[in-house]
């Protein structure tokens, strides 16, 4: 079993004892059991506030796929990215459009090459609020954007 394993292991293990615990302190029953699901559950909650010194977008593009701009935002020693996709369809391009929303008040581009463009009119971020790293995520995602106020 490899060291990450049994971190895991050790730290559901930790969380059920926890958990047990407090539910007798208190005198209830548990109306659901310590579970991995659970764990999952905490860590997920686990957001930190990273601020962004500057940002930059490129084309990614795939033979026989539709071509994504891709964000990147370096915020101190991690850079974080992620991908917009205004040539798909769908819930993928509506997000797009409201992602372009939030940072001009320009038309959304109907293609990567007129979002980059015109991306030297896009306002960035101050700050991301982004997940941490967790088992069962490879990379960070991004839940909000913090944007400088203009009085």
């Amino acid at each position: 079993m490899s060291i990450q394993k049994r971190i895991f292991h050790i730290n559901v293990a930790l969380l059920s004892l926890l958990c047990n615990y407090l539910h007798m302190e208190s005198a209830q029953r548990h109306l659901v059991s310590p579970s991995v699901t659970t764990y999952f559950d905490v860590s997920e909650q686990l957001i930190k506030t990273l601020r962004v010194s500057c940002a930059y977008y490129r084309k990614l593009s795939k033979h026989g796929a539709p071509s994504i701009l891709v964000a990147t935002y370096h915020c101190g020693a991690k850079v974080i990215r992620e991908v917009v996709c205004f040539e798909h369809k769908g819930f993928v391009q509506e997000q797009a459009a409201i992602w372009w929303q939030q940072r001009t008040n320009m038309p959304t581009p109907r293609t990567v090459d007129e979002a980059l463009t015109h991306a030297v009119h896009l306002r960035v971020p101050i700050a991301l609020r982004a997940t941490a790293n967790t088992i069962n995520r490879k990379y960070p995602v991004i839940v909000e954007y913090i944007f400088r106020t203009i009085n």
